[in-house]
């Protein structure tokens, strides 16, 4: 559950240009200059869009889903940003009793609205329409505070205000003016909460488990580590900064962009962070071009704050990615926002990555995470065991085994904290060798290039050891 002092970060105004186009401008009327504005759109679609809509009277939006121009997807990513709306799951939000005293009981019925939290001056409210004007004024009339707006799940909020407030005492009959005025766009949004926006425009999910608490810091990462978790590279308030930071399989790399992100998303939630891998970059660049989305592709990418790019040596060799991935990181620079890659060591810049992206590269700070020693292999080791304890000759030579990345170091852990999990006593030094069995030698990279030349060559495992 969200702690109080989180929603206070929430709760922050929003800055004047997304203020004046959330309670001001008609997102029918101004939604088309929004799309040339931003390039999201070739000129002659924008002119047909325009067409039909004029000989038709319909909204843009129905026009351009109707000519495949964007899809209803593509439409809920860009209303986020377009709004600047933040999505608020109210199942992990502590509601504070003293917030709802603010605002009647008919009017977070009649609008389904809950205030969550009071701080200051301002009141933050889960509204099912945050960009319904008579809710915000039926709101604004009731209370002196400055109104910040939250989009969440209908369902949720009806349910948060029968819990606060109660039944309606006067229920309203079933029209457009008692119901929650939501387009069909932005509701797609609140009843499908993230699933549902374009996946150009979405993270991979984040590890819980990986935080900056969770991280075990050592002569190995510490260089990385600083300069990741200095505020000055993490803030998004501005300044442009790059880095690249490389390192072997299973060093922690993924653990540190996860940890990034939730602590920058953390500091401030409506900042717009990506974190990627160089694959999905790849994968969602071809989609685009297939699809004629590439001006989308380029809005959603070029328009964030910070990009957390993973796996970078999935890039060797392809040049036509290189090439977008250098434009997208320039028009970032340009912007002054940030960009921080990771890689395995020595991939990152080959002769065959071309000579803008190497130059962007080079011209941000970089770290490499070196072997880590044993004393912090076992302080990882003891951390992945949580209740469960582990003969500590048994950590101590999964620890030893240097030939074991930490991945897969973790890997060959799991089956003997099952087993100590089910019989403490069962669990030896003996029994765990044995339990690891002959591929104890074996790193999870090598076990990974063995399938793979097993699958292409049809020779089994055993045959191929055999041999």
């Amino acid at each position: 559950m969200h702690s109080m002092s989180c929603v206070d970060r929430w709760s922050r105004p929003l800055d004047r240009r997304a203020k004046k186009e959330l309670l001001v401008t008609s997102p029918q009327r101004s939604f088309l200059d929004w799309l040339s504005e931003r390039q999201v759109l070739q000129p002659e679609q924008l002119a047909l869009v325009t067409q039909v809509c004029q000989e038709e009277s319909q909204t843009p939006e129905r026009v351009v889903i109707r000519l495949g121009l964007l899809s209803e997807a593509d439409l809920i990513a860009l209303y986020s940003d377009l709004y600047q709306l933040r999505f608020l799951k109210l199942e992990d939000v502590e509601i504070d009793p003293e917030a709802t005293r603010h605002l009647p009981a008919r009017i977070a019925h009649r609008y389904s609205m809950i205030p969550i939290r009071r701080s200051g001056n301002t009141l933050a409210l889960v509204m099912a329409d945050p960009l319904d004007k008579a809710a915000l004024a039926a709101a604004k009339s009731v209370t002196d505070f400055e109104l910040i707006p939250f989009a969440g799940r209908v369902d949720a909020i009806e349910h948060a205000v029968f819990l606060h407030y109660g039944e309606s005492a006067q229920p309203e009959a079933a029209d457009e003016t008692s119901q929650p005025k939501v387009s069909t766009v932005l509701r797609s949004r609140l009843l499908g909460e993230d699933d549902r926006v374009g996946h150009m425009a979405k993270s991979i999910p984040l590890n819980p488990e990986w935080t900056w608490d969770k991280l075990v810091v050592c002569p190995a990462n510490e260089h990385a580590v600083s300069l990741l978790r200095d505020p000055a590279r993490t803030s998004m308030d501005g300044g442009s900064h790059f880095g690249l930071i490389r390192g072997a399989p299973g060093c922690g790399k993924s653990h540190l962009l996860h940890a990034v992100a939730q602590a920058t998303s953390a500091q401030n939630p409506l900042g717009r962070l990506l974190l990627t891998t160089a694959r999905r970059f790849a994968d969602h660049l071809y989609e685009s071009v297939r699809d004629g989305k590439l001006n989308l592709f380029r809005y959603l990418y070029r328009e964030l704050d910070l990009l957390l790019l993973d796996e970078l040596e999935w890039l060797d060799g392809r040049e036509w990615v290189q090439r977008e991935l250098a434009e997208t990181l320039q028009a970032l620079q340009k912007k002054r926002k940030s960009a921080y890659l990771m890689s395995r060591e020595h991939s990152a810049i080959s002769v065959s990555t071309i000579p803008a992206l190497r130059a962007l590269l080079d011209s941000g700070f970089s770290a490499e995470i070196t072997a880590y020693p044993t004393d912090a292999r076992l302080d990882i080791l003891r951390g992945k065991c949580g209740n469960i304890e582990l003969p500590a000759e048994v950590l101590q030579y999964l620890s030893r085994r240097t030939e074991l990345n930490i991945g897969g170091m973790l890997d060959y852990l799991q089956p003997l904290v099952v087993l100590a999990a089910q019989n403490t006593d069962a669990l030896t030094l003996d029994t765990a060798i044995e339990l690891l069995g002959p591929l104890n030698r074996v790193t999870m990279d090598d076990r990974r290039c063995m399938a793979l030349a097993d699958w292409s060559t049809g020779v089994g495992l055993s045959q191929s050891k055999e041999g």
